[in-house]
């Protein structure tokens, strides 16, 4: 038997400089920024900054909170796997 993680895929927009609710996963976490720039603050002290064709993967268990830090909407990709 082989055990094949849930799957959520969500594609969301943020309005320059407002943010998503800050989240923990139990699963990977990644997330393609379609259009505009995002900020990534990874809740261990460590930020990242990414424009559209990046793509991150958050490991399990990290609290995250993405920010569109463009002049225009951020749009991402976001697709979550939970363990079974």
């Amino acid at each position: 038997m082989v055990d094949v993680p849930l799957l959520g895929i969500a594609f969301e927009r943020v309005v320059a400089g407002d943010s998503l609710a800050a989240r923990s996963q139990s699963g990977d976490d990644i997330v393609a920024v379609h259009a505009g720039r995002a900020e990534f603050d990874l809740g261990d002290g460590r930020v990242e900054v990414a424009g559209a064709g990046a793509i991150l993967v958050i490991g399990p268990d990290g609290r995250h909170r993405i920010r569109s830090v463009s002049e225009k909407a951020l749009l991402l990709l976001r697709v979550s796997a939970s363990p079974v």
